[in-house]
């Protein structure tokens, strides 16, 4: 789920950053549902579980890098947070529900406004 929260991170400062230039534009697009949508393919049935081996696994692990690479092409940096442990974390059964999307969108809210700050300062 450490990677799934990584391309959530991405995939909304890059809908906030890309296609907007104020920082209120940035943070009306971090919502929840932002925040869910990709999290909601990665668990979907297409993707089996995520299960090491499986078609869904693969499918998984393109999609995460391929986010990864629109950035790297880009040169923007990547930064990894985490937003802690719970019983299934990284196993088959690690499911969405598991997961406090109010929790995460606020920490991807504050990681933005951080990240724009350093940047203004420059």
């Amino acid at each position: 789920m450490k990677n799934l929260f990584i391309v959530i991170l991405l995939f909304v400062i890059s809908t906030g950053l890309m296609a907007q230039d104020t920082q209120d534009k940035g943070l009306d697009a971090i919502t929840i549902e932002t925040v869910e949508a990709p999290l909601k393919f990665l668990a979907s049935d297409w993707t089996e579980g995520r299960e090491v081996g499986t078609k869904g696994a693969y499918m998984a692990a393109d999609y995460i890098a391929s986010v990864f690479m629109s950035f790297a092409a880009e040169g923007i940096p990547v930064i990894s947070l985490f937003t802690g442990l719970h019983r299934d974390y990284h196993f088959p059964n690690d499911e969405l529900e598991f997961i406090d999307l109010e929790k995460m969108t606020n920490i991807i809210k504050l990681t933005y406004l951080g990240l724009n700050d350093i940047l203004e300062t420059e």
